[in-house]
């Protein structure tokens, strides 16, 4: 995630909960909301605008909504590959279903450069701060967020045509 849930702001939890369907305790703990099991284009029309009202976009849900988990193994890039299987996945235990392999019960500062290489490649981090020092989903690096800046634009036009859709609907 961006932000825990205690540091988002009132109406983006209004949005977390009624459009996303989160609550506290699933958006803290990556992984254990339903909504995480999907990908970005398996989301409703309206759940993508809200979802980039959050900040996430295709590319950023993918990755740190779910990891790539929704996607089957022949559909991931050759490094996202290679990343999963540096964290212990192969072809048979890849999925979103699947229990993760051990080494995300290590704290961070246990991994090796290249395994915190490979989760990072995977858009997950040490939770700054957080009571969790384990392998969990984090804040956006500089590549993914100079994207998302790219896309802002984009994104807020189609969220103003949405709203604009809902009041001469």
């Amino acid at each position: 995630r961006y932000k825990q849930w205690s540091s988002l702001t009132f109406d983006q939890q209004q949005i977390a909960k009624t459009a996303l369907l989160y609550k506290e305790e699933t958006w803290d703990n990556v992984g254990t909301a339903d909504i995480e099991m999907r990908l970005f284009d398996d989301l409703t029309d309206s759940q993508k605008i809200y979802a980039v009202e959050l900040g996430f976009y295709e590319q950023t849900w993918d990755c740190f909504q779910n990891h790539y988990r929704a996607e089957t193994w022949r559909e991931l890039s050759p490094d996202i590959r290679s990343a999963s299987e540096v964290l212990g996945w192969n072809q048979s235990s890849w999925g979103i279903t699947k229990p993760t392999p051990a080494i995300y019960e290590q704290r961070w500062d246990r991994l090796s450069a290249t395994e915190q290489a490979a989760a990072t490649t995977l858009c997950y981090n040490r939770w700054p701060g957080g009571a969790r020092d384990q392998l969990v989903g984090s804040f956006v690096h500089e590549g993914v967020k100079s994207q998302a800046a790219r896309m802002l634009p984009k994104v807020a036009i189609a969220a103003s045509i949405h709203t604009l859709l809902h009041i001469f609907i």
